[in-house]
């Protein structure tokens, strides 16, 4: 069985971690920033340095800089993981299939200059997500009360009592609590022709109910 204290001292944990991963990622924004501006930098002044005029050296910082802005507005705009080869191999899979380990080697090893590409975007994007990834996590910090603990214990326990999967209509006026251990990871959910079912983590069945 499991109370409200226990899950008090699971939010505490888990906001602990949202909170470490968060200034983690802050303390290296400002590297990877620099990281990006180098290679902006690098790669305006490639192209502009062929041409070997003063002139256009005179205004490749403004170039640099505006390509930075573009870069600040499309990292806070991209919702992707970044680095996922395997949605890079969709993108390119006209059928919309899966991803395959050969489309993924193909992709990634064999097209040379397509690879080169998506790593300098993504290098590029790391920077503003990193900024957007920290505020997420210390926005997804729960305050829950204890008493809203109490009762979302309540719930854990009753969907522990069953030890298989439940309905989740069946806590239809407990969407609050449910949503509270879903958040938590206390919980589970699965979809099957358009139902929801719930169930404890693996291993918290054995952990506070004694069943393996």
């Amino acid at each position: 069985m499991i109370d409200g204290a226990e899950l008090k001292r699971v939010q505490d944990e888990f906001n602990s971690k949202q909170t470490l991963r968060g200034a983690m990622l802050l303390i290296a924004s400002p590297f990877l920033w620099l990281v990006s501006y180098v290679v902006v930098w690098i790669l305006v002044r490639m192209p502009i340095h062929q041409f070997n005029s003063d002139r256009l050296m005179s205004i490749a910082p403004y170039i640099t800089w505006g390509v930075m802005l573009l870069l600040v507005v499309e990292g806070f705009r991209y919702r992707g993981r970044l680095f996922d080869s395997d949605a890079e191999v969709r993108r390119f899979d006209g059928l919309g299939r899966p991803s395959s380990t050969g489309g993924a080697f193909v992709l990634n090893y064999v097209e040379g200059p397509l690879l080169l590409g998506h790593i300098i975007s993504q290098v590029l994007l790391y920077a503003p997500r990193s900024v957007v990834d920290a505020m997420k996590a210390f926005g997804m910090r729960l305050h829950a009360s204890e008493k809203e603990l109490e009762s979302a214990a309540q719930v854990m326990n009753a969907i522990g009592a069953k030890g298989e999967w439940v309905p989740a209509e069946h806590f239809s006026d407990r969407r609050a609590d449910m949503e509270l251990l879903l958040k938590l990871k206390m919980v589970r959910a699965k979809v099957s022709d358009g139902l929801v079912d719930v169930r404890l983590e693996i291993g918290l069945e054995e952990k506070y109910y004694g069943r393996r």
